[in-house]
């Protein structure tokens, strides 16, 4: 059957579709930025146009399940699958549109998609939907970052088990499925099919491929049953130390593994791993996004303004940079963070052009507090410890505002990395030192504003960078991201941007995309009809 890709797939997605695209069951095991998800896309509409499946339950972390949703099957979905997709929400089914949905996506004629978090797939109104889901109809099943699912004994695992025994078509995806330990390993594969690691259950595994090892534990009442008879030639005996007594409980623990060049050789019976340094067809530069949700309390404050706003727009006397100052609030709100207090006025460098002081709205307000918005909570500075947690390397992390740079600097620091700064706080003299410590190596991440640091600087050793919070200048973004490239580079460098859902930051990044200025967008229509 001849397949037409939405996308063009790299040497190693085509190799590994083209090995697993008729298989019932497959793990994707690619590194970070290897493109694993692609393959998944491309072989769920693949089995569709076949008529093997006509839907597509997508299990994956909390956010990355919506990046799918927003991100991936946008970009890689062909559109002749007629896909309908549902993002599964627990706090909103219980909203009629929401449910009137979900009864939609049961009966629709094409690819019905469903994306969950996996933290939901053991509450029960996800279970009983789910039911009535693989009843109605015959779903490919993907679990991304499977790892999330190699606790043999969890209840998360138990359903997650259940649900590949109902799927025809279920792939596993992960860059590091073994990173807890090898007996991880046990419970993603029975998702795929049971049995294909050699045992049929968790614990002849274990004995296959872990080093054990007795232990007593509890009250030492227990005749030693290593030396009741006597240790030869007056040794002592390792067991009980000599004592001849020992706990009135015997456990096993693992202290190391063994037989892994065997293990492996099974895995890649039916996975395909690949890593970055295989990949020599990559792209420079690879986009990732970041989605997360608001606070209830950062949710309530960021309508309010919103709706305020709309009035005052559509009111049509608003200036060009009360308007860009409006917006600005907005994406404040979304970093957790708003200054109170202060009246408008032009400002003083730039008299009202536009500079990095008033970042380039005209106008400043003074004097200014900061307020925090939700005290307990924080899902960008969340959001940021995700997805650097899982980064090698040297990275550099932008943020537009100097709340945001002090909360990225918190949140790098308690990961353990060396931080440098280099944004308008920082001195000239400072910011050249930043610099050339981080070219040698010294410090692990460069944390600055994109006016201060994204222009005419080599900082061509990082292989990430992270936008925090977003400059709403083409030119910026365009220069910030060539700090990290060099002519003598040979790996890719990966983009992250840490996105809100449902605000400011989807206009900006698109706005950006489609290679225009947010602002220019605004001065050609303050009324922002689609704010």
């Amino acid at each position: 059957m001849t397949f037409n890709f939405k996308t063009t797939p790299y040497k190693h997605q085509l190799e590994c579709f083209e090995l697993s695209k008729d298989a019932p069951y497959w793990g994707i095991l690619f590194e970070q930025r290897c493109g694993k998800t692609k393959v998944a896309i491309d072989t769920a509409a693949y089995q569709y146009h076949k008529g093997v499946i006509d839907a597509l339950l997508i299990i994956a972390p909390n956010n990355v399940h919506v990046n799918w949703v927003r991100d991936e099957l946008p970009t890689h979905m062909p559109d002749d699958v007629k896909p309908m997709v549902m993002l599964w929400q627990s706090n909103k089914m219980g909203l009629k549109y929401m449910q009137k949905q979900a009864q939609e996506l049961l009966k629709h004629n094409g690819l019905a998609i469903l994306a969950v978090n996996v933290d939901a797939i053991i509450t029960p109104k996800l279970r009983d939907y789910l039911t009535e889901f693989f009843r109605a109809r015959t779903v490919m099943t993907v679990i991304d970052e499977s790892l999330d699912i190699s606790a043999h004994d969890s209840k998360r695992t138990e359903i997650a088990l259940k649900i590949g025994r109902r799927s025809r078509i279920r792939r596993i995806l992960d860059g590091t499925p073994s990173d807890a330990t090898p007996l991880g390993l046990y419970s993603q594969c029975d998702f795929l099919q049971p049995g294909l690691l050699g045992q049929t259950n968790f614990f002849a595994f274990k004995r296959r491929y872990a080093v054990l090892e007795r232990r007593d534990v509890g009250q030492r009442n227990r005749m030693c049953p290593d030396c009741v008879n006597g240790t030869p030639d007056g040794e002592v005996c390792l067991r009980c130390a000599g004592t001849g007594w020992v706990g009135n409980r015997e456990i096993q623990t693992v202290t190391g593994y063994k037989n892994l060049p065997e293990l492996n050789e099974r895995l890649m019976n039916f996975c395909t791993r690949v890593t970055r340094a295989q990949c020599a067809d990559l792209p420079p530069k690879i986009y990732q996004k970041e989605f997360f949700q608001l606070s209830p309390k950062q949710r309530k404050h960021y309508d309010e303004l919103r709706d305020d706003a709309r009035t005052e727009f559509q009111s049509g006397t608003v200036s060009v940079a009360l308007a860009l100052t409006r917006i600005m609030r907005l994406q404040q709100i979304t970093s957790n963070h708003i200054p109170i207090g202060g009246d408008f006025a032009p400002c003083p460098q730039c008299l009202g052009d536009g500079c990095e002081h008033c970042l380039d709205t005209g106008v400043v307000e003074e004097p200014r507090t900061v307020k925090v918005v939700d005290e307990e909570n924080d899902p960008r500075a969340d959001a940021l410890e995700r997805v650097v947690s899982k980064l090698d390397g040297q990275g550099i992390v932008w943020a537009k505002f100097k709340p945001d740079v002090d909360t990225a600097i918190r949140v790098l620091k308690k990961l353990g990395k060396k931080v440098g700064r280099y944004d308008g706080t920082t001195s000239v003299n400072e910011r050249v030192l930043v610099k050339e410590a981080f070219q040698r190596g010294e410090i692990d991440v460069i944390v600055g504003n994109s006016r201060a640091g994204g222009r005419g600087i080599d900082l061509s050793c990082a292989n990430w960078m992270v936008y925090y919070s977003h400059d709403w200048s083409l030119r910026n973004r365009r220069q910030s991201e060539d700090r990290a490239q060099s002519l003598k580079k040979q790996e890719s460098v990966l983009y992250v941007d840490l996105v809100a859902i449902d605000t400011v930051d989807e206009k900006i990044l698109e706005t950006l995309r489609h290679q225009k200025n947010f602002a220019d967008i605004v001065v050609g229509d303050p009324s922002m009809p689609w704010l």
